[in-house]
């Protein structure tokens, strides 16, 4: 029987002027799965 491993998730932010970007990744052991990315775009 295996033993479980932990798992996180870890949101990454990239803030720009006009634009933010952003990431959500589930971590499992020495793998990772986006769960989301995208883009915020800021208005003046």
């Amino acid at each position: 029987m295996s033993t479980p491993k932990a798992s996180y998730r870890i949101l990454g932010i990239d803030p720009g002027t006009n634009l933010l970007g952003y990431a959500i990744l589930e971590v499992e052991g020495k793998n990772l799965r986006p769960i989301d990315i995208g883009v915020v775009y800021m208005k003046h």
